[in-house]
């Protein structure tokens, strides 16, 4: 959910919780040191809180669908794996639409331009990535004809 994480981050900062690595780490037993089950009882605390925050951020919908969750790493990836075959198609129609733009007779140059760089715009805000040669030599085509 990479863009999603703006709010949540933010608000993890802030309560100096760390979302990456957020694996579950192994419940102590009796053997283990107390060190170690301060440890787990921190990661859990700091865990419910996260999951706090996450259900607090997304739609009742969501929240449904994520109430049994066990972690809020479980959570977050699952998010992320919804959210990322949405953010490809996105991308993949944007790019479409820009490949089949075509200029409509009797349409003035620089609207079909202004077109063209809303459709490029649009491409690279949903992750399609136009390297800066692409962007200059457009650019400066654009420019030639307005």
């Amino acid at each position: 959910m990479s863009h999603g994480k703006g709010k949540l981050g933010c608000c993890c900062k802030v309560k100096n919780i760390s979302l990456s690595n957020y694996s579950k780490p192994p419940a102590p037993n009796n053997e283990s040191s107390i060190m170690y089950r301060d440890e787990y009882e921190q990661w859990k605390t700091s865990d419910d809180m996260a999951k706090c925050y996450i259900m607090a951020t997304i739609s009742d919908v969501l929240q449904q669908q994520h109430e049994g969750m066990e972690s809020a790493a479980d959570i977050m990836m699952s998010l992320e794996e919804m959210f990322a075959i949405k953010s490809r198609t996105t991308k993949r129609e944007a790019v479409t639409a820009f490949m089949n733009l075509r200029m409509k007779p009797g349409q003035a140059v620089k609207d079909h331009m202004m077109k063209v760089i809303a459709h490029l715009n649009i491409a690279e805000l949903h992750g399609a990535e136009i390297d800066g040669e692409t962007k200059i030599d457009g650019c400066q085509f654009i420019v030639k004809f307005l």
